[in-house]
């Protein structure tokens, strides 16, 4: 598979509403411990470092739900 490819295969999978970031990062953690020993330290650090991205991605935006739901919140008072 090409760099190229697997781009392609990103873009396009980043389409798909139906998945769920939590859900796909526990799918990557789950796959980095099973695979670590059989993945150089290189690999696996740049898989962990993207799936790091992800963690950080997703808990701005709960946080960020979280504090929109706060705000609602007042408002209704």
């Amino acid at each position: 598979m090409t760099p190229e490819l697997t781009l392609a295969v990103l873009r396009s999978l980043a389409k798909d509403d139906s998945l769920r970031p939590l859900q796909a990062l526990l799918d990557l953690v789950h796959m980095l411990a099973r695979t670590h020993e059989s993945m150089d330290n290189y690999d696996w650090e740049v898989v962990a470092t993207a799936g790091a991205l992800l963690w950080r991605t997703e808990m701005r935006s709960i946080e960020a739900q979280a504090e929109f739901e706060m705000l609602m919140q007042r408002l209704r008072k």
